[in-house]
């Protein structure tokens, strides 16, 4: 019975009218337990698209306004889209009216930040060297590939509320071109040159600090004997590999990509990193 709901809200979405008589439906559902236990979780982010208003993108002004705009508001709109594509990939029927919704206002969103665009200034070059810099303590760093601003709340989400996420949480504009061989050189290189392979990235850190005691390691094989380095930088090149080998398929598999992320920088901050950075090369993927 939900999907036939959602197929009518889908045939009358653009009506305003409607949409606020149906949502004290979706209130319903999901507060009901039952709905919960059939695996029927869609309606909080159908509430989300259907919430969202438009007319605050109309009032962003600046290039900072559109920056604070989308890690305010509008990823919340990525996220709740990309939940509803991974749900109803097959269902093109349930699939395009909110699909056309959700484009209706990137559209619009999209149409003020690159009134903008001038201002956009990459602030990745050299990212690892500052974090080592700036940390006198214990400090891992996971270094993911095409990790968006959106997915990478999913991960934060995951992470055990015993563990304090910083107020001053930031967020890296990405190098043009937006290229996994460019953009991990930025991170990595802080002159800016391109450094095609992996290993030599990892030695040019480890050429820049020869006082410090610096590891590398795949993300996933971090476990609880993890802690002999006291800077650690642990790669993972999901999803950045699943958007390239399954494209739409892969993200069917984002949530399991993000449950890894998230029991790692745990396990990471059980084996003594006081600090644990979260960082990519890039964002979308698909």
């Amino acid at each position: 019975i939900d999907e036939l709901w959602l197929e009518e809200l889908g045939k009358n979405i653009s009506n305003k009218s409607y949409c606020i008589n149906f949502l004290p439906r979706i209130n319903q559902r999901i507060s009901n337990k039952a709905v919960h236990h059939l695996g029927i979780n869609f309606w909080k982010q159908i509430k989300i698209l259907l919430e969202f208003d438009e007319k605050n993108i109309n009032q962003i002004a600046s290039y900072d306004e559109a920056v604070a705009f989308y890690t305010s508001h509008f990823y919340k709109l990525d996220k709740a889209i990309r939940a509803l594509y991974a749900t109803f990939l097959d269902r093109e029927n349930l699939m395009e009216p909110l699909q056309s919704y959700y484009k209706n206002y990137a559209v619009i969103f999209l149409d003020k930040w690159f009134k903008y665009i001038e201002e956009y200034k990459s602030n990745q070059t050299g990212k690892l060297q500052e974090i080592i810099d700036n940390n006198a303590s214990k400090t891992a760093i996971v270094v993911g590939d095409g990790v968006s601003y959106e997915f990478a709340q999913d991960i934060i989400e995951k992470v055990s509320k015993e563990y304090i996420l910083s107020k001053d949480h930031q967020y890296i504009f990405a190098g043009l071109p937006s290229e996994t061989e460019h953009n991990m050189s930025q991170l990595y290189i802080d002159t800016g040159k391109v450094v095609a392979k992996k290993q030599d990235r990892e030695a040019y850190i480890l050429n820049q600090n020869k006082d410090k005691s610096i590891g590398f390691i795949d993300l996933e094989m971090v476990n609880e004997n993890t802690d002999k380095e006291h800077y650690l930088i642990c790669s993972y090149k999901d999803p950045d590999k699943l958007g390239e080998t399954y494209q739409q398929k892969a993200l069917k598999y984002f949530d399991q990509v993000a449950e890894i992320f998230a029991t790692k920088i745990e396990q990471l901050l059980k084996n003594g990193y006081q600090n644990v950075y979260l960082l990519t090369d890039h964002g979308y993927v698909l």
